[in-house]
C-alpha cells in the first residue's frame, strides 16, 4: 500500500508539474508575439499571419506616428511610449476587428478584411494626448489586395508603406 502511495504521489506530482510547465509554454509563446510596450502584435505574429495568407481580401493600412523623434527629445521617452501605448488604442477602436501590429518603432500596420468602403479612410488622424496635452498627429497610407501567400502579403504591405510616404510628403 505504501509503494501505491508513493506511487500515486509522484504521479500526481509530475502531472501538475507538466501542466505548469505547459500553461507557461503557452504564456511565453504568446508574449513572444506581442510587443510589451503596446500589447500588439508584433513582426513574429506578422510572419506567421502572413504565411496563413489565403486570396482573401485584404486592406493594409501603414500609421506613421508624425515627428515622433522631435516628440520624444521634447517631452520625454516618458511622454513617447505613452503617445505610442494611446496610438495602439486608438487604432483598435478606428479598426475593430483588424489584426493590429506594432511594425517598428512608431509606426503600425493593420490588416483587416472588412470591404474598402467599411475602413477608415481618411489619410491623417489626429488627437491630443491626455497625459501630456501634446498634440499628435498619424499619417495613413493604405492598399488594397487579395494575397495568397507571405510574399503577396508582404508586397501589399509595401505598397501600403509607399502609399504613406506619399501622405507624409503632401502633409509635412
Amino acid at each position: 500500500i505504501a509503494c501505491n502511495a508513493v506511487h500515486y504521489h509522484s504521479h500526481i506530482h509530475s502531472s501538475m508539474k507538466e501542466h505548469r510547465l505547459k500553461e507557461s509554454n503557452k504564456a511565453l509563446e504568446k508574449a513572444s508575439h506581442r510587443d510589451g510596450l503596446t500589447g500588439l502584435k508584433n513582426r513574429l505574429a506578422l510572419d506567421e499571419d502572413a504565411a496563413a495568407a489565403d486570396g482573401r481580401h485584404i486592406t493594409a493600412f501603414m500609421i506613421d506616428i508624425n515627428y515622433f523623434k522631435e516628440i520624444n527629445d521634447r517631452y520625454g521617452h516618458a511622454v513617447g511610449d505613452q503617445i505610442l501605448r494611446e496610438t495602439s488604442y486608438i487604432l483598435k477602436k478606428l479598426f475593430p476587428g483588424a489584426s493590429c501590429y506594432r511594425y517598428g518603432g512608431d509606426e503600425f500596420l493593420v490588416l483587416t478584411h472588412r470591404p474598402a468602403q467599411d475602413n477608415y479612410g481618411a489619410p491623417t488622424y489626429d488627437f491630443t494626448n491626455e497625459g501630456s496635452a501634446v498634440k499628435v498627429s498619424l499619417s495613413i497610407g493604405s492598399a488594397q489586395g487579395d494575397p495568397t501567400g507571405h510574399e503577396e502579403l508582404y508586397a501589399l504591405i509595401s505598397l501600403a508603406d509607399k502609399a504613406l510616404y506619399v501622405i507624409k510628403k503632401r502633409t509635412h
